[in-house]
């Protein structure tokens, strides 16, 4: 297993790297210059410059600033993505995780569905056939996902949210904690409630 640098210092980074088998090593963590406090094992991204040999990135930023870190931090260095699936994960056969994405404990993916880069599906979360996730999605804990669902690229769904069967949620969207997506949503728009509605 290669040397792992977690991109974020936060507590959900710190929750990845106690979930991460032993096996993997994590030399430092990166983060945006803003949030660089000076902590011995932390490396604002200005300064940060590659000497290591098989090193690999995880990114644990749930913000929506994921996307913009992850960018400028590969335009100033040439390291691979690692995708980080925990042991009690549930994984059809017939599912994919794409590059750079993390998986949480006790989430569940059905057949047929695609996680693409850099999405993060935190506990619990139960994702079911033929769905698709869009790159730099977030799925909360507790996320319920039925058939055949599509989620656009940057798109967050809140913690304890349900989404009914062949909806299509889209890029840049926000769903509201414990709502009840019931019907298609298009890009660029905040939705919350039971049933959910558009939050202008």
């Amino acid at each position: 297993m290669p040397d792992v640098i977690i991109l974020g210092a936060g507590t959900f980074a710190k929750e990845i790297v106690d979930e991460i088998d032993s096996t993997i090593n994590v030399i430092c963590y990166v983060v945006q210059d803003e949030f660089y406090y000076n902590k011995i094992d932390t490396i604002p991204l200005s300064k940060f410059k590659n000497g290591y040999k098989n090193v690999r990135y995880l990114c644990a930023i749930v913000s929506t600033k994921r996307k913009q870190f992850i960018e400028e931090f590969a335009r100033r260095v040439k390291i691979l993505p690692l995708s980080f699936i925990h042991k009690s994960v549930y994984l059809s056969k017939l599912a994919e995780i794409h590059n750079g994405s993390i998986v949480c404990p006790g989430v569940i993916i059905a057949s047929n569905t695609f996680i693409h880069n850099h999405c993060i599906i935190n506990r619990g979360a139960t994702i079911g056939h033929n769905c698709t996730i869009q790159s730099y999605g977030t799925v909360g804990p507790g996320v319920n996902i039925a058939g055949n669902v599509h989620i656009g690229e940057q798109t967050t769904i809140g913690m304890g949210t349900n989404i009914l069967e062949n909806i299509t949620i889209g890029n840049n969207c926000i769903i509201g904690a414990g709502s009840l997506v019931t019907r298609n949503i298009p890009n660029n728009q905040t939705w919350y409630g039971v049933p959910a509605k558009h939050i202008q």
